[in-house]
């Protein structure tokens, strides 16, 4: 009988010793102390990003650790999403609309 998602990622949270972070769609497992803050900086750090700006989209609670940090390297922090308080610099209200965004901003 399968496991439910999130009855399973509590399972694999305590057998490996990480910590489970509830989302709105997903749940995120991840080492003990980490986010996705620490994420991006480690990232950043790493060529071929290294001396270059983040870039952060987000639309959840537990992405704002990353807009943090973007903002501190000197990077873009969009929220996408119903408008919220939030670190993000920049708002868009849908995924679909994001999309658009990126294509008009590529060309």
């Amino acid at each position: 009988m399968p496991r439910q998602p999130r009855a399973l990622a509590a399972t694999l949270a305590e057998t490996l010793g990480l910590e489970l972070q509830p989302s709105k769609m997903m749940a995120e497992l991840r080492v003990a102390g980490g986010d996705k803050g620490r994420a991006v900086k480690s990232l950043m750090r790493r060529p071929p990003m290294a001396g270059t700006r983040p870039v952060f989209i987000g639309d959840d609670t537990t992405d704002e650790p990353a807009f943090v940090a973007a903002r501190e390297l000197g990077g873009e922090r969009i929220l996408v999403g119903a408008p919220r308080e939030s670190e993000a610099y920049f708002g868009i209200e849908s995924p679909a609309a994001l999309r658009g965004w990126l294509q008009a901003v590529a060309q």
